[in-house]
């Protein structure tokens, strides 16, 4: 039996009271007199409900709590809700500065304008890690989002997402160790009183850590959840230093006449695709636009800028490192076998991780609400 705190109605209370007076028994009051709920009362219920009956201001209704009344009016609450909706991202808004343009707050001090906040709802926590969109380009994420809600979904179906990341090899044996902090996550079990935060089992790597290194640049084409790489080949410096090239115009150009078609083909068979890409401006020139019709692939022209949200590859670029940092070897590692590790990885991702990556491709509708719900800003994908 669960435990209930649900109380009598008045009703209740006043059958109670009147089978008292015409000597009913206890248990017979008990199984005919129910709570809120419909459950039974205790004995105890029963008899100080029983004990009210010779006080003569006792109606039968429910007891108030009293307490001192809030320091602030609904009015006053709603203005202070008001300046932080209108404020925050204009300004630092802190209890000072709430403070100093509400003048009716000054009577206050700094812990009741805090609880007056968390009543409201409304905590000091960090901001959201995600880059903010620039305005300018919020009127064409609105405008798409609303194209997209109006797509069949089988046409989404065949969306297939195009970008490129990078990975770092480490150099030394102070990046490799480096390298292996950061695989281990931003967070970690530790001892909740702090104690134990100076142990250099608890420090975190550099903020370097993900950007140094040698560099090996990929590009990817997903599609129906495959994921396709392209290696961006490597060079050498007059000083023999092993570099990766970029990638420029005429890669991408070669890129998409040797492998779109065959990608293409082996995600989704004969139909043909629609490119979501970002904006660099190789990837939108005539020539490379037309090795793309050619391969099957057409290009989405509502697609807008400032847009990674929207870009399916990001987010699946990102379960990649982490499985690339699960496998990671506790030493330095060559870029032959970085490659090899980065192969079965990816086949791991499209043989065993192939419906997520699908949902993954084919939630733009949800993104699409979740932007346009947001006015435009960036979304969590």
């Amino acid at each position: 039996m669960v435990k209930s705190f649900a109380r009598f109605s008045a009703f209740q209370r006043g059958r109670i009271v009147g089978q008292a007076e015409a000597g009913a028994s206890r248990k017979h009051i008990r199984k005919t007199c129910r709570k809120i709920d419909g459950r039974q009362a205790g004995m105890r219920a029963i008899d100080a409900t029983v004990a009210h009956r010779g006080d003569p201001e006792y109606d039968g209704t429910n007891s108030s709590a009293g307490g001192r009344p809030r320091e602030l009016t609904k009015q006053e609450q709603d203005k202070l809700k008001k300046l932080i909706v209108d404020e925050v991202g204009l300004a630092r808004v802190t209890i000072q500065y709430c403070k100093k343009r509400l003048t009716f707050l000054r009577r206050l001090s700094k812990e009741g304008v805090r609880l007056a906040l968390h009543r409201l709802g409304l905590a000091w926590r960090l901001r959201r890690s995600k880059s903010a969109i620039p305005k300018k380009h919020v009127p064409a994420r609105i405008a798409y989002c609303k194209w997209v809600l109006k797509q069949l979904q089988t046409d989404l179906n065949r969306w297939a997402y195009i970008d490129g990341t990078s990975f770092y090899l480490a150099r030394t044996a102070d990046e490799n160790e480096d390298k292996q902090r950061a695989a281990l996550g931003k967070s970690c079990w530790r001892l909740s009183n702090g104690q134990d935060s100076l142990e250099d089992r608890n420090v975190g790597p550099s903020i370097y850590a993900k950007g140094q290194g040698q560099p090996i640049k990929i590009w990817g084409f997903l599609c129906d959840g495959r994921l396709h790489y392209y290696i961006v080949p490597k060079d050498f410096t007059d000083g023999g230093k092993e570099v990766s090239k970029h990638m420029n115009g005429a890669r991408y150009n070669d890129m998409a006449k040797k492998h779109f078609a065959i990608w293409r083909k082996a995600c989704i068979g004969k139909r043909r695709v629609f490119v979501a890409k970002d904006f660099e401006k190789f990837l939108r020139s005539d020539d490379n636009i037309a090795a793309e019709l050619k391969a099957g692939c057409d290009q989405i022209d509502m697609y807008p800028k400032c847009s990674p949200d929207f870009n399916a590859i990001e987010g699946w670029w990102r379960r990649l490192k982490m499985l690339l940092e699960e496998s990671m070897p506790p030493e330095r590692e060559s870029r032959d076998a970085f490659l090899r590790r980065l192969r079965r990885a990816v086949d791991h991702l499209n043989k065993k991780c192939r419906v997520d990556g699908r949902r993954l491709c084919r939630n733009q509708k949800i993104r699409a609400r979740e932007c346009l719900k947001l006015n435009g800003s960036r979304t969590k994908w």
